[in-house]
């Protein structure tokens, strides 16, 4: 571009030279002579400003990039979001943290470890009853980490809602899974393998009677199902798709305090 310029502002130039040698000197006109010098000083100072305003591709500034020390754009998708709430917690990044979950959660994060460690590793997200649940796995803590987050956006901004739950619960010494001691979360798994007409799995939390109850009603249940409720041995869920409710209870014990044994009736209310 700058030689193709320079070529350019060369001709008049040249066609002055031309003109002088074809006359007498002292008849050289002046004018023609300014009138060059402005123009090739005019297309010197053209090259040298484009040059000067055109920045490299390579050190372009991302557009993505937070100005002034903003927050950091929210992650695409669920599974992203957990991810980084578990990376900006295991690292002790409180203001991270309280940018990708409710204060509830990030003070139950941080009150259970802070730092949380850099050992979680993601086992994977599935949904249902409305939330979306991320699975981590921690060696050193022998410990099994569940964040629930809302499926359905923000009405107001549609983007994704923070984080709203937590569950810590214990791997057995043997390297299987124990069962979860939050009665919602383990009643939310029982819905969760009902619905994917998971028989086996559902058995191992519920009794016979109940997975017969469950799966004689449907089978299989189907994923919309919703928590409305749930308390210390008992949990509602409903369907708007099959206009019902299931409510689910439950006995307690085991070696985990809380820990619930079996869901042991079922009831659809419709």
């Amino acid at each position: 571009m700058t030689n193709k310029r320079a070529a350019l502002a060369a001709v008049p130039l040249s066609l002055a030279l031309l003109l002088a040698a074809c006359g007498d000197d002292d008849s050289a006109d002046p004018t023609t002579t300014t009138t060059t010098e402005a123009t090739t000083s005019s297309a010197s100072s053209s090259s040298a400003s484009s040059s000067t305003s055109e920045t490299p591709p390579d050190t372009a500034e991302p557009t993505s990039a937070p100005e002034d020390g903003g927050e950091a754009p929210p992650p695409a998708d669920a599974e992203a979001w957990a991810a980084e709430l578990v990376r900006a917690w295991g690292s002790g990044d409180r203001d991270r943290a309280g940018q990708l979950a409710v204060p509830e959660v990030v003070e139950q994060l941080f009150v259970h470890a802070d730092p949380g460690g850099d050992d979680w590793e993601a086992a994977g997200c599935d949904g249902a009853a409305g939330t979306i649940y991320c699975t981590f796995t921690s060696a050193s803590r022998g410990e099994r980490l569940a964040t629930g987050q809302p499926s359905m956006p923000d009405e107001a901004t549609g983007a994704l809602q923070p984080v709203s739950r937590a569950t810590f619960e214990p791997v057995a010494e043997d390297g299987t899974d124990a069962l979860p001691y939050d009665f919602e979360r383990y009643a939310s798994q029982l819905i969760r393998a009902w619905g994917r007409g998971d028989r086996d799995e559902a058995a191992t939390y519920a009794s016979p009677a109940a997975v017969d109850r469950l799966f004689g009603q449907y089978d299989p249940g189907g994923d919309d199902w919703t928590v409305s409720e749930c308390g210390f041995s008992m949990c509602t869920f409903e369907s708007p798709s099959r206009a019902m409710q299931v409510v689910l209870k439950t006995t307690y014990g085991g070696p985990y305090p809380g820990e619930p044994q079996a869901v042991t009736s079922v009831d659809f209310i419709a």
